[in-house]
Order: structure tokens, then C-alpha cells, then sequence
């Protein structure tokens, strides 16, 4: 024991945002009725905890109890053998499998409960936060690295969507984060074996692990880089192959997803319709769903991650490449929305988690009243995510996307809620520019020389005396 303690000592301060945010994710998890997906995934994961098996033939799904589902005839597919499943993807409802062998092992669908599928989604945001964590402390060491931990936790919907509920979107964060973390090492097996777990949870992440991996390879005139983490995060699609031959009959990556093709869609034609220009746009800025009502402050940070890109470690670029893709196949594959009974956006949270690391790494390279401006843009978040994540209210519906916002939504019926954001943004400014006082530094990592066993140690240069010539991308790796 005594041993173990002193290996975790250097991480007591990621392991204790872990433990303060574990009991506010847990509790503010729904329990009752969510989005019809994620009833879906965890009516599945339950069958398969209680019987061994995913048929839903012969149970009688009215029977499911009103307060606990959400389970339209959209929800399940019917086999060509007459068998009936669920269409979710295999990294949506595989991981609450133990969690329901736990706490809901009856075979009764008027006992099912929605509560232990979304416990598994606060225990994946736990796991994915705690990559991020890992790959912050490098950087920035133990403190600052718990600091952005637990500040990216609650101002996106880390927090009011996969900790909320049993989400695809769990499991492809968490093999991004993951993903990072392992590029960073420059250990690409474990980057590929990242990378497949996040297309259990959407197979077109696919286009993240092929975008990073292929242009890491070329840029550094390294093939192995990509063959590694093709190997790797093949053996997950594999995996996943297998998974929709069993359950749904066919061998397709798409699975349950039969009427939603990727390939048919997002290659076949090669052009965009008015109607998949329009979803390319909400994803973004739809005040329902967007990326940036929601996530303002990268309104700050894509900028000057254009702006300082050569400065930056050649994989964060890659990644966020691979960010912009995956928006952009997104786009062409569903309707911006992604239908209703969650707060915030959740099919950007895959480009958000690709575009986290550079747009941390370039926090240090912005002027004091950017950062001081990031700080209250980062606390407004915070009062949009946790109003949402704790009342559970304030959900706009889907024809009101170009007009209408959850937050705005709170604050006209509840006005008093104006303080809680003007307090939480001042908070944020003042602890942005308590944290850039003094001599504003950029920290540059040695390059990686042959034979390097131990972290190489950063050095740091004022920005007064100018910002660090950029090095061979090549150098941008830590191990």
C-alpha cells in the first residue's frame, strides 16, 4: 500500500479534482427519462447484463416504465431473421454492461432503471478528463494541470452531456483525450489503440486517428507512425465488425445505423445540399447546438492557434485537422440538432476534444487582456454548463435552433440566474489575471535526442524578449 500511495503522490492533485467532480457528475446525472439514444443504449446494455444476450424478441417493451424511457420504434432495428435489437453502437452500450450487472440484473422490464447507464457515462467523462489531466501535467505541472482539468470538466458538456447520460460520445472523447496523451509520448501503438476505442463509440473517428496519423507520417517522414497506429486501431474495428455481425447481422461498421450511411452520404455524391450547408453552419453557430455559443471562448483561441501554428507541436495541428473533419463528415451524416433531451451541443464534442490541446498550449502565447477576456468568456461557460447540467429545465425545442439558447431560456424565467454568470465571469477574469501577473513566459520543450529515459525539462522564455524560434516538428515530442 505504502508503495502504491507513493506512486500516486505526483498526481494527488488530478486524483483530487477526480474525486471532487465524481460525486457532481454522479449526482446530477439524469435518472429519469433522457434522450431517446441514450435509453436505447442502456435498455441494451441492461438486456445483455440480465439475459447474456441483446434480443429484445418477446419482452414487452410497454411494459418499460414511463418515467424511466424514452423508447420510440426508431430506437430498434428488426434482423432479417426477425430477431429484434437496439440500433446504438457498440461503444455506447458495452461499458454500462457491468454497471447494470451491478445494480439492475432483473430480468422484469417494468424494474429497468435508466440510472446505472448514466452513472457509466459520469465514470467515462471521469476516465477522459483524467487523459487530459495527464497530458496538461507535462506541460505545466501538477497544479495548473488539476486547474484546467477540473475548469474544462465544468464549462463544456463534458459535464451536462457525457457525464449525463449514456452517450456514444463518451467513449470517443475518451479515446481522443486518450489519443493526445499517447501522441505526446510519441507512443503510436497506444495512439492507434486510442483511436479505435473512440470508433467503438462513432466509427467516423475514424477519420481523426487516419488524419493525425497519415499526416504526422508524412510530415515527419516516418511511415511507422502510421503504420502503427493503423494496425492498432484497426484491430478495434475488427472488434467492432464482429460486434455488428453478432447483433445486427451484417458485417458493416455502421452497425444498427442502416439508414445512415457514411459512405453513401458523405462520399458518394461529393457535393452539399442546401440542407447539409445549413448543418455544417448549425454545428457551429446555431445557438441550440453550436460549438461557439456554447464553447465562446474559442472564439479567442482558434484564432491565435492559426495565428501561433507554427509554434505549436506539429501532432496538436494534426488533431485539430482531424477535429475539423469530423465536423465536417458529421455535418453530411445527420441534421445539426441531433435531435433534443440534452443541454448544450454533443456533436461537436468530438472537434472540441481535437481542438483542446493547441488551444491550451496557446494560452500562454496571448496577450494579458486576451487571457484576462479568455478567463470570463471560460466563466460564462461555467454558469451556462452547470445551470443546465443541475436543473435539467432548459431545453430548447429543435425548431427553435436559429432563435432560441438553454441559457437564455433560463435567464428569462428565472432572471435571478443573471448573477450566478455575472459572479462566475468576474471570478474568471480575476483568476485569469491573478494567473498572468508578473512576467508572461512560453514554455518551449527540449527537443527529444536519442536514448532520452526522463522528461526533458521545459525552458522558459519571457515574452519581452521574444517568443522562441519554432524547432523541427520533429522535436515536439515528449517522452
Amino acid at each position: 500500500m505504502d508503495a502504491l500511495l507513493a506512486r500516486l503522490r505526483p498526481y494527488r492533485l488530478g486524483l483530487l479534482v477526480l474525486v471532487a467532480l465524481a460525486p457532481l457528475f454522479l449526482l446530477t446525472a439524469e435518472r429519469s427519462v433522457p434522450n431517446t439514444d441514450a435509453s436505447a443504449a442502456s435498455i441494451a446494455a441492461w438486456r445483455i447484463a440480465s439475459t447474456g444476450e441483446p434480443w429484445l424478441d418477446g419482452v414487452d417493451l410497454d411494459a418499460l416504465p414511463s418515467d424511466q424511457v424514452r423508447f420510440p420504434d426508431f430506437s430498434v432495428q428488426t434482423r432479417e431473421d426477425g430477431r429484434i435489437v437496439v440500433a446504438r453502437t457498440m461503444g455506447a452500450v458495452l461499458p454500462a454492461v457491468p454497471a447494470y450487472a451491478l445494480l439492475n440484473r432483473s430480468t422484469d422490464p417494468a424494474d429497468f432503471e435508466t440510472a446505472p447507464g448514466s452513472w457509466t457515462g459520469s465514470v467515462i467523462a471521469l476516465l477522459a478528463l483524467w487523459f487530459l489531466y495527464l497530458l496538461t501535467r507535462q506541460w505545466w505541472g501538477d497544479a495548473r494541470a488539476a486547474l484546467v482539468t477540473a475548469v474544462v470538466g465544468v464549462s463544456t458538456p463534458i459535464w451536462s452531456v457525457v457525464a449525463d447520460m449514456l452517450w456514444t460520445h463518451g467513449f470517443t472523447v475518451l479515446g481522443i483525450l486518450a489519443m493526445a496523451y499517447a501522441t505526446s509520448r510519441g507512443r503510436w501503438w497506444a495512439t492507434g489503440f486510442a483511436g479505435g476505442i473512440g470508433l467503438l463509440g462513432r466509427p467516423h473517428v475514424a477519420f481523426v486517428v487516419a488524419i493525425l496519423g497519415v499526416g504526422l507520417a508524412v510530415r515527419r517522414r516516418e511511415p511507422m507512425i502510421a503504420v502503427k497506429m493503423g494496425l492498432a486501431s484497426g484491430a478495434w474495428l475488427v472488434v467492432l465488425l464482429v460486434w455488428n455481425r453478432w447483433l445486427y447481422g451484417v458485417w458493416s461498421a455502421e452497425g444498427g445505423y442502416s439508414g445512415r450511411e457514411v459512405t453513401s452520404q458523405t462520399l458518394g455524391s461529393g457535393a452539399f445540399t442546401v440542407d447539409q450547408l445549413l448543418d455544417q453552419v448549425g454545428l457551429w453557430v446555431s445557438p441550440i447546438v453550436g460549438l461557439l455559443p456554447w464553447s465562446p471562448a474559442l472564439l479567442v483561441l482558434l484564432p491565435a492557434v492559426v495565428a501561433c501554428r507554427r509554434r505549436l507541436p506539429d501532432w496538436t495541428l494534426w488533431l485539430a485537422l482531424g477535429g475539423v473533419a469530423y465536423g465536417i463528415v458529421q455535418g453530411q451524416i445527420n441534421g445539426f440538432t441531433g435531435g433534443s433531451g440534452f443541454y448544450g451541443y454533443r456533436l461537436m464534442l468530438e472537434p472540441m476534444a481535437c481542438f483542446l490541446p493547441a488551444c491550451l498550449l496557446v494560452v500562454p502565447m496571448l496577450a494579458r487582456r486576451w487571457q484576462v477576456l479568455l478567463g470570463a468568456l471560460v466563466g460564462w461557460q461555467v454558469a451556462q454548463i452547470s445551470v443546465g447540467a443541475v436543473q435539467k429545465a432548459w431545453l430548447v425545442r429543435e425548431e427553435s435552433r436559429w432563435t432560441d439558447h438553454g441559457f437564455f431560456l433560463a435567464l428569462r424565467t428565472e432572471p435571478e440566474l443573471i448573477i450566478w454568470a455575472v459572479l462566475l465571469t468576474v471570478i474568471g477574469a480575476l483568476v485569469a489575471a491573478k494567473l498572468t501577473e508578473g512576467p508572461p513566459v512560453v514554455e518551449e520543450l527540449e527537443p527529444l535526442g536519442e536514448g532520452v529515459s526522463q522528461p526533458p525539462q521545459p525552458r522558459r522564455w519571457s515574452r519581452s524578449e521574444g517568443l522562441p524560434e519554432p524547432r523541427d516538428p520533429r522535436t515536439h515530442v515528449t517522452q
